[in-house]
């Protein structure tokens, strides 16, 4: 530990002495994305199997958008009660009425966690290879999938101290991707349509703080030869319109007025999945308006909602994964080998589900229709959302009418992993986590238990650096110690089918 944290310590004063300024901004404020000096110990058989799962998801969720109607009916109880993902759907049934042909770039990032085969206690966690775990999917994203850059470097980190680490490829293969469908919406263009000049443009948030995982991403696609911008969605609306040919230009007022018009090849979006990112109804005005453009997506309204809870839920039924995977039975029996356990909300079985988890709450979390992280109820919480309900079977959409708007999983107990952690410019090492709180706070969305930390090291980084003291409690996280392993893959295709920020409010949740 002491060796590993001296080479490393070296690094950090660098950054500390020097106002660095990076692309123009002033970065004096920054701070290191966190991650482990150690990487995680994972069994073979079961990393493996993950990787070899990843083109079978990515399958899955293109069938899933070229069958547009199963995805409106499964989303549409949903729908009626989340304005969000009502909202969505309004805009996916717009340009679905107007023939829009979808073009998507998929770039999905598929969680898995280890957790025990055996029941047992599931707040003692045990370290990997001590008892028989087997891998669950947490979920699959399918918008906005971050730590693409991030994860590379982390690789890269591990590699120098263990070459027997395998390989992340992401960030490589998605900037190949990305700009595989630039080039295929340059090679589409008709100069009888007058001419453009395509740039591909992030779409990101305002003041965003995951920059340089954008950045080294753009980096990789400029290098191909492919002009890049960063906008938000606001400037979007503001500074787009589609043209007579559905190209979707950009003004621009320090362009010379014979310069060829900027024309959106691809809108890759790093924002747009909470509702936080539509700040106004010009944000609104933005997603429709790249929908319905020639541009390339990543992603598709359509494949947007494909990633959602409910359709997890929904693909662990029996028949379901069939439905859109049929012709490859083999494939099927992979896909559910890895899926958790989910328990519907239903009137009927409503009472039951509820003495299961009153009996076993720690078994089980339950998640609204968010992406983002921090969104889920655990615990004591959980429990008293759901009591709420009712156990009255007649009155439970009466008493609880949004509950069509959760999904009831099995909870993942991944092993210990001793690590030292890099945040804010400190190292901490783990230590036993404290057992979960007792008491009965009111409803809202928890982390998972978070175990105490002890500080290794402090920079001193002045008024903008880490406060003095013991470090700060970092809400919304994982506990240190625990992960989830992240695969990401990519590809490109055209496809050819027809084509008010408010959560419902319960128990003073939102």
């Amino acid at each position: 530990q002491i060796s590993e944290m001296a080479e490393t310590q070296n690094i950090f004063p660098e950054i500390l002495r020097n106002q660095t300024f990076f692309y123009g901004k002033d970065f004096s404020g920054v701070i290191n994305v966190p991650f482990a000096l150690r990487p995680m110990p994972f069994p073979r058989n079961h990393f493996d199997h993950a990787v070899s799962l990843a083109p079978l998801f990515n399958t899955l969720i293109m069938r899933i958008c070229d069958d547009p109607q199963w995805l409106i009916q499964a989303l549409d109880q949903v729908a009626k009660i989340d304005d969000f993902v009502g909202h969505l759907l309004d805009l996916y049934r717009t340009v679905l009425s107007e023939g829009v042909e979808p073009r998507l770039v998929g770039v999905f990032r598929s969680d898995y966690m280890l957790t025990p085969l055996h029941p047992r206690d599931p707040q003692q966690r045990l370290p990997v290879g001590e008892e028989e775990m087997v891998m669950r999917q947490v979920e699959i994203n399918t918008i906005s999938s971050s730590f693409i850059s991030h994860g590379t470097s982390v690789f890269n980190l591990h590699h120098r101290r263990n070459p027997a680490v395998p390989a992340n490829e992401a960030l490589p293969k998605v900037a190949a991707a990305l700009v595989q469908a630039h080039q295929a919406f340059c090679q589409a263009l008709d100069p009888a349509d007058g001419r453009v000049e395509p740039v591909f443009v992030l779409v990101g948030q305002p003041g965003e703080r995951n920059l340089f995982d954008q950045r080294l991403l753009l980096d990789r696609i400029e290098a191909a030869g492919v002009r890049t911008m960063i906008l938000t969605m606001e400037q979007v609306a503001t500074r787009g319109s589609l043209d007579a040919h559905k190209r979707l230009i950009l003004s621009d007022p320090t362009r010379p007025a014979t310069a060829a018009p900027l024309a959106v090849s691809v809108c890759y979006l790093r924002c747009g999945y909470t509702p936080k990112d539509y700040i106004s109804p010009k944000c609104w005005e933005a997603r429709l308006l790249m929908e319905r453009s020639r541009a390339w997506k990543c992603p598709t309204l359509g494949a947007q909602l494909a990633g959602c809870k409910r359709i997890q839920e929904l693909l662990a039924q029996p028949g379901v994964v069939e439905r859109f995977m049929g012709s490859d039975p083999a494939g099927c029996a992979a896909l559910r080998s890895v899926f958790a356990a989910f328990y519907p909300l239903e009137k009927e079985t409503y009472s039951s589900t509820l003495a299961m988890v009153r009996a076993q709450p720690l078994r089980y979390v339950l998640k609204p229709q968010r992406e983002g992280g921090g969104n889920n109820f655990y615990g004591p919480v959980m429990v008293d959302l759901l009591t709420r309900c009712t156990t009255d079977p007649a009155r439970v959409s009466e008493a609880c009418p949004h509950l069509h708007s959760f999904t009831l999983m099995e909870r993942l107990w991944p092993p210990r992993v001793p690590t030292i952690l890099a945040r804010d410019f400190r190292f901490f090492d783990d230590v036993q986590p404290q057992p979960q709180p007792q008491s009965q706070p009111q409803p809202q969305p928890q982390s998972r238990p978070q175990p105490p930390l002890r500080v290794l090291s402090l920079g001193d980084r002045g008024s903008s650096g880490p406060r003095a003291g013991p470090p700060q409690q970092h809400g919304a996280q994982r506990p240190l110690g625990t992960g989830r392993l992240r695969t990401n893959r990519c590809g490109s295709r055209v496809g050819h089918f027809l084509n008010s920020d408010r959560f419902a409010k319960y128990g003073g949740a939102q």
